[in-house]
């Protein structure tokens, strides 16, 4: 959560979500602003380097960021994308930041793999 006073967080039987926090309880994405996300993948570790090559990110409703970093490098970020030829390595790290409900990201070694 990008929420740092949170004591504790539960999802209601219709599906919102709640954080408690010390001045009260709060529901998530209710009001006129929509709260910011930050998740950030375990580390993916690969036996020998690979190329990804292509991801995809469907999102809806707002903005999404996508940081994806190879070998401590970073990789360009949209919402179909190629990456450079050098993008290949054994230790990859996928981020994502901001408004969107984001219901997949896939990465794959080609486009056509990919299905895009």
């Amino acid at each position: 959560l990008s929420d740092t006073d949170v004591s504790d967080a539960f999802v209601s039987r219709t599906g919102d979500f709640y954080l408690i926090k010390p001045d009260g309880v709060y529901q998530w994405d209710r009001g006129a602003d929509l709260r910011p996300h930050y998740w950030v993948s375990p580390e993916l570790v690969a036996p020998a380097p690979i190329n990804f090559g292509a991801a995809h990110i469907y999102h809806k409703g707002a903005s999404e960021d996508v940081t994806i970093s190879v070998d401590g490098r970073l990789a360009i970020t949209r919402p179909v994308f190629r990456w450079p030829m050098w993008a290949d390595g054994t230790r990859w790290r996928v981020t994502l930041k901001g408004t969107a409900t984001v219901s997949l990201f896939s990465m794959a070694t080609s486009m056509k793999e990919l299905g895009a």
